[in-house]
Protein backbone atom coordinates (compact mmCIF):
# COMPACT_ATOMS: atom_id res chain seq x y z
CA UNK A 1 0.00 0.00 0.00
CA UNK A 2 1.31 3.42 -0.96
CA UNK A 3 1.32 6.46 1.91
CA UNK A 4 0.81 9.91 0.03
CA UNK A 5 0.74 12.85 1.74
CA UNK A 6 -1.40 16.08 1.03
CA UNK A 7 -0.20 19.47 2.67
CA UNK A 8 -2.26 22.22 2.51
CA UNK A 9 -2.58 25.79 4.20
CA UNK A 10 -5.90 25.03 5.42
CA UNK A 11 -9.16 23.39 3.70
CA UNK A 12 -11.17 26.39 3.59
CA UNK A 13 -14.16 27.70 0.89
CA UNK A 14 -11.76 27.96 -2.17
CA UNK A 15 -11.76 25.54 -5.06
CA UNK A 16 -8.65 24.09 -4.04
CA UNK A 17 -9.39 22.93 -1.39
CA UNK A 18 -12.42 21.64 -2.82
CA UNK A 19 -10.50 19.69 -5.38
CA UNK A 20 -8.21 18.48 -2.60
CA UNK A 21 -11.10 16.77 -0.58
CA UNK A 22 -12.79 15.29 -3.92
CA UNK A 23 -9.40 13.87 -5.01
CA UNK A 24 -8.77 12.23 -1.61
CA UNK A 25 -11.96 10.88 -1.34
CA UNK A 26 -12.03 9.17 -4.67
CA UNK A 27 -8.93 7.87 -4.36
CA UNK A 28 -9.13 3.67 -3.76
CA UNK A 29 -8.27 3.30 0.09
CA UNK A 30 -7.03 -0.43 -0.44
CA UNK A 31 -4.42 0.83 -2.59
CA UNK A 32 -3.14 3.85 -0.79
CA UNK A 33 -3.04 4.88 2.41
CA UNK A 34 -4.01 9.04 2.66
CA UNK A 35 -3.12 11.72 4.90
CA UNK A 36 -3.94 15.21 4.72
CA UNK A 37 -2.30 17.10 6.75
CA UNK A 38 -3.29 21.15 7.29
CA UNK A 39 -1.01 24.06 8.21
CA UNK A 40 -4.01 25.77 10.10
CA UNK A 41 -6.72 23.42 11.44
CA UNK A 42 -9.89 25.36 9.90
CA UNK A 43 -11.85 25.08 6.83
CA UNK A 44 -15.26 24.27 5.36
CA UNK A 45 -14.03 21.06 4.18
CA UNK A 46 -12.65 19.24 6.84
CA UNK A 47 -15.94 17.18 7.87
CA UNK A 48 -16.45 16.14 4.40
CA UNK A 49 -13.47 13.95 4.27
CA UNK A 50 -13.83 10.09 4.21
CA UNK A 51 -13.25 8.28 7.41
CA UNK A 52 -10.15 6.35 5.19
CA UNK A 53 -8.45 9.66 5.14
CA UNK A 54 -6.16 10.37 8.31
CA UNK A 55 -6.20 14.74 9.15
CA UNK A 56 -3.25 16.20 10.78
CA UNK A 57 -2.76 19.69 11.44
CA UNK A 58 0.64 21.88 12.37
CA UNK A 59 -1.10 24.65 14.10
CA UNK A 60 -4.92 24.54 16.01
CA UNK A 61 -6.12 25.91 19.15
CA UNK A 62 -9.33 27.47 20.22
CA UNK A 63 -7.84 30.93 21.04
CA UNK A 64 -7.63 32.40 17.69
CA UNK A 65 -5.04 35.01 18.39
CA UNK A 66 -2.57 32.68 19.95
CA UNK A 67 -2.67 30.34 16.96
CA UNK A 68 -2.12 32.65 15.22
CA UNK A 69 1.10 33.77 16.49
CA UNK A 70 1.85 29.88 16.74
CA UNK A 71 1.78 29.73 13.27
CA UNK A 72 3.30 32.93 12.58
CA UNK A 73 6.24 31.57 14.44
CA UNK A 74 6.61 27.79 12.73
CA UNK A 75 6.23 30.26 9.46
CA UNK A 76 8.85 32.85 9.86
CA UNK A 77 11.00 31.64 12.48
CA UNK A 78 11.66 27.78 12.60
CA UNK A 79 14.00 26.64 9.44
CA UNK A 80 11.38 24.65 7.11
CA UNK A 81 13.71 21.51 7.94
CA UNK A 82 12.71 22.18 11.96
CA UNK A 83 8.56 22.07 11.06
CA UNK A 84 9.24 19.16 8.38
CA UNK A 85 10.89 17.06 11.30
CA UNK A 86 7.91 18.10 13.74
CA UNK A 87 5.05 17.76 12.09
CA UNK A 88 5.64 15.60 9.33
CA UNK A 89 6.42 11.86 11.59
CA UNK A 90 6.02 9.59 9.11
CA UNK A 91 7.78 8.27 5.62
CA UNK A 92 5.53 8.28 2.75
CA UNK A 93 5.92 7.57 -0.92
CA UNK A 94 4.09 10.29 -2.15
CA UNK A 95 4.67 14.09 -0.47
CA UNK A 96 2.48 16.59 -2.52
CA UNK A 97 2.48 20.35 -1.61
CA UNK A 98 -1.43 21.02 -2.68
CA UNK A 99 -0.81 25.17 -3.21
CA UNK A 100 1.71 27.06 -3.56
CA UNK A 101 3.62 28.86 -0.43
CA UNK A 102 3.75 27.51 2.51
CA UNK A 103 3.23 23.92 1.76
CA UNK A 104 5.88 24.29 -0.87
CA UNK A 105 8.39 25.67 2.03
CA UNK A 106 7.66 23.02 4.45
CA UNK A 107 7.98 20.08 1.92
CA UNK A 108 11.25 21.31 0.02
CA UNK A 109 12.58 20.33 3.52
CA UNK A 110 11.81 17.21 2.90
CA UNK A 111 14.53 14.86 4.77
CA UNK A 112 12.92 11.60 3.14
CA UNK A 113 15.07 10.62 0.49
CA UNK A 114 12.72 7.95 -0.81
CA UNK A 115 9.38 10.02 -1.45
CA UNK A 116 8.30 11.72 -4.87
CA UNK A 117 7.91 15.30 -4.23
CA UNK A 118 4.74 16.63 -6.05
CA UNK A 119 3.46 19.84 -5.89
CA UNK A 120 0.04 21.07 -6.97
CA UNK A 121 0.11 24.84 -8.56
CA UNK A 122 -3.08 26.84 -8.51
CA UNK A 123 -1.76 30.48 -9.43
CA UNK A 124 -0.38 32.41 -12.33
CA UNK A 125 3.55 32.01 -11.03
CA UNK A 126 4.57 35.14 -13.11
CA UNK A 127 1.70 37.24 -11.32
CA UNK A 128 1.81 35.86 -7.87
CA UNK A 129 3.47 37.22 -5.14
CA UNK A 130 4.61 34.24 -3.39
CA UNK A 131 6.81 33.79 -6.77
CA UNK A 132 8.42 37.31 -6.02
CA UNK A 133 9.32 35.97 -2.40
CA UNK A 134 10.90 33.07 -2.95
CA UNK A 135 11.06 32.26 -6.78
CA UNK A 136 13.77 31.80 -9.17
CA UNK A 137 12.05 32.37 -11.92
Amino acid sequence: MKKILFLIFDLGGGGAERLLTDLVNYLDETKYEITVQTFYDQGIYRKELKKSVRYKTIVSGKQELLKRMRGRFVWMVLPPVITYLWYVKEDYDYEIAFLEGIPVKILSASTNTKAKKLTWVHTDLYTNYWTKLFSVI
